[in-house]
């Protein structure tokens, strides 16, 4: 499939439209498992129930299926998993900026970070790519300022890291 650069404009914040947030007022609501670590940070078990909070750069999940997702299953990325963070940064400011530049924001970081880290541009890629963001509540009652970013593949689970994987 033939990707142009609004594609991945229009993918993103369709998905963001769903409401795939990553909010921390809903850690103190669910609170969340944090995954086992090696001391280089890789996940080590699979663990169920991990905050989104919680996740880092490097992490490998399950499913993002729901509405507003507030727990994922982390895996550890060298078994068949859904997802990879492939890129986390926080947002910065006092003023949370708006929902629609929150989303911009996060489609201009992660088709940035993308070619870098898959090996390829993103539309010479058949992977997909998907993002959480911080809502307005997480923002000013938890502190909330992280975006995340993962790359899936379409086609099923995928085992190992995709960074490198050039396609």
């Amino acid at each position: 499939m033939n990707r142009s650069p609004r594609a991945i404009l229009v993918a993103l914040t369709a998905t963001a439209a769903i409401g795939l947030t990553g909010c921390s007022q809903i850690e103190a609501l669910f609170g969340g498992d944090e995954p086992e670590r090696s001391e280089d940070g890789d996940v080590t078990e699979t663990t169920e129930g991990v905050s989104v909070l919680h996740l880092q750069q490097g992490d490998c999940t399950g499913e993002l299926s729901e509405s507003e997702v507030t727990e994922v299953d982390v895996i550890p990325c060298d078994e068949a998993h859904v997802n990879e963070v492939y890129h986390a940064y926080d947002i910065e400011g006092d003023e949370f900026p708006g929902d629609d530049q929150v989303n911009e924001g996060a489609v201009e970081a992660c088709s940035a970070e993308f070619e870098p880290f898959v090996g390829v541009g993103y539309n010479d890629s058949d992977l997909e790519v998907n993002y959480l963001v911080p809502t307005q509540e997480s923002w000013d009652g938890d502190d909330d300022r992280s975006v995340l970013c993962f790359v899936y593949d379409p086609q099923g689970d995928s085992t190992g890291s995709l960074e490198g994987a050039a396609r």
